[in-house]
Order: structure tokens, then sequence, then C-alpha cells
């Protein structure tokens, strides 16, 4: 009966050693994951740095130099719009990839959401491989998900 009982602990502790150790695991992940280059382009990255330090001006300089975008009137209304969102929401602390699609060899689709104090927001970045680097050839944002995300992203 002992023996049973023993089996009995050992088979509850080894059923719950996963879940303890996710949670663990989860515990140590920093609160605002920043992902590899390799999901999310350098000058996305550097665009967000800049914002965070600077503010959105610099980081829709970042995102469109280069690009047809660059100096454009869709580029100022998208600073003027995240200046909105810093009103409404606080901040931004952070950011976090949400999904990436490849429409072609030289054309992706990246999605983020922006982490503020109050709120995100959500993005979505088009963006063209040129010969000599990644280009932005769409900037989109919004409080709403379903106006920026694809159809099944969103639970």
């Amino acid at each position: 009966m002992r023996a049973a009982h023993g089996l009995l602990l050992a088979a509850v502790f080894a059923a719950t050693l996963p879940a303890t150790t996710l949670h663990a695991q989860q515990q140590q992940q920093p609160e605002h994951h920043v992902p590899a280059p390799d999901v999310v382009p350098l000058f996305i990255v550097n665009g967000i740095n800049a914002y965070k330090s600077v503010g959105p001006e610099a980081a829709i300089k970042s995102w469109t130099e280069f690009g047809a975008m660059q100096d454009s009137k869709e580029a100022s209304d998208q600073a003027a719009y995240l200046h909105q969102v810093q009103s409404l929401y606080g901040p931004l602390e952070g950011y976090a990839f949400i999904a990436s699609r490849i429409l072609s060899p030289r054309t992706r689709v990246i999605y983020l959401s922006f982490d503020y104090e109050r709120g995100p927001l959500f993005a979505k970045f088009v963006i063209y491989r040129s010969s000599q680097r990644w280009l932005l050839t769409s900037l989109d944002f919004n409080i709403r998900e379903e106006m920026v995300l694809p159809v099944g992203t969103s639970q």
C-alpha cells in the first residue's frame, strides 16, 4: 500500500512538473519581448527605438527612409495618429511580434502590437526587399485589431 501511495505521489508530481516549469519560464521572460531581426527587420526595430527615445516623427522618418513614403503626406498623417494614441494611452513601453506573411520572395507583411501604458496599438508594415535593403511600402496603425490584423489572427 505504501509503495502504491508513493507511486501515486510521484505520478502527481510528474504531471504537475511541466506546468510548474512552464509557469517559471513565463515569469523569467522579459515583459516586452523584442523579436530577432530575422523576424522583424532591423529598420523597423530601429524606428521603434527612435519612437521611444525621440518621438513619432523620428520613427516615421526611420521607417520611410529611402522608400516611396519618405516625406509623404501619408507618413506625416501616421505620425499625427501616433501622437493621438500617446495622448490616449500614455507613453510607448514596448512592442510584441504578432505574425508575418510572405507575399512574394521580395514582399512581406509584419504585424506588431505596440504596448503603451494604458492599451495596445496594432501595426501593419508592408515591406519590400529592393536590391539594397528592405523598404516600407505601406504602414497602417489602429487601436482596433480587426482593422489591421489578418482574419484569424485575433481570437
